[in-house]
């Protein structure tokens, strides 16, 4: 397998696949948002919840984009760069609502988001992008904080919500046997023709400050692959 897929197996699917099939659960039927849709997690979420039988709303930032998106399976696109995309996500919606949100972005999403969930509906957050374009240090991250609120646990019982939080690292530190068992189990989806990683890019040892560049610039797609000077090892973010 090449080193570039199998890395992005071992992060982005394995994360993927621990937020679908454990922590959300996802069902046939279910309407999800996939937020970042293109990127590394995004592309596996959307390939993973269709899988499930799930009809996948997929957030972007580009016409590229929406047609990457489309390609792996996603029911309806919004590209947040034309309108706000809670309000195209309620107009795909009608009067349903999300009964999964999958949000790597937090800050001024997470409120949004709870207001699209309808009851038994999860919000899973696993990263806080919003707050990378802080320039100001504590008060970018107090501003961040302020953005997202306050939740009254009694409030998500009593409206049937849940709010799971993601931290892959801790997932691997404390259930070692969980991810790999995950791990095992994404591979075997692509040995099957299931499951499609995608790769974003290609590029030399010299040019790792061009790739995080484009990536911190939302300019990427899928998976970012490093090649060092020998040819033989693969690096991947």
């Amino acid at each position: 397998m090449n080193a570039g897929v199998a890395l992005s197996l071992a992060t982005q699917f394995v994360t993927a696949h621990y937020m679908v099939s454990r922590s959300a659960n996802v069902q046939a039927g279910e309407r999800v948002l996939v937020h970042a849709a293109a990127g590394g997690v995004g592309t596996a979420l959307i390939q993973l919840c269709k899988l499930k039988g799930a009809h996948v709303i997929a957030k972007v930032s580009s016409k590229e984009k929406e047609r990457l998106v489309s390609g792996l399976g996603a029911d309806q696109v919004v590209n947040y760069k034309t309108g706000a995309y809670e309000e195209q996500v309620l107009t795909h919606l009608g009067s349903e609502r999300l009964d999964v949100s999958f949000n790597p972005v937090a800050g001024s999403t997470f409120k949004k988001d709870c207001a699209l969930l309808g009851t038994g509906g999860r919000m899973v957050l696993f990263g806080g992008s919003e707050l990378s374009n802080g320039r100001w240090g504590l008060l970018s991250t107090l501003n961040f904080v302020r953005k997202m609120g306050f939740i009254v646990p009694i409030g998500l019982m009593m409206r049937s919500k849940s709010i799971l939080g993601i931290n892959m690292l801790k997932v691997a530190d404390f259930k070692p046997k969980v991810l790999a068992q995950c791990l095992n189990e994404v591979v075997q989806m692509v040995q099957q023709g299931q499951i499609h990683p995608v790769v974003g890019g290609v590029y030399k040892q010299g040019e790792l400050k061009v790739a995080h560049r484009l990536l911190e610039e939302g300019k990427t797609v899928g998976k970012l692959i490093i090649v060092w000077d020998d040819e033989t090892n693969e690096h991947s973010f």
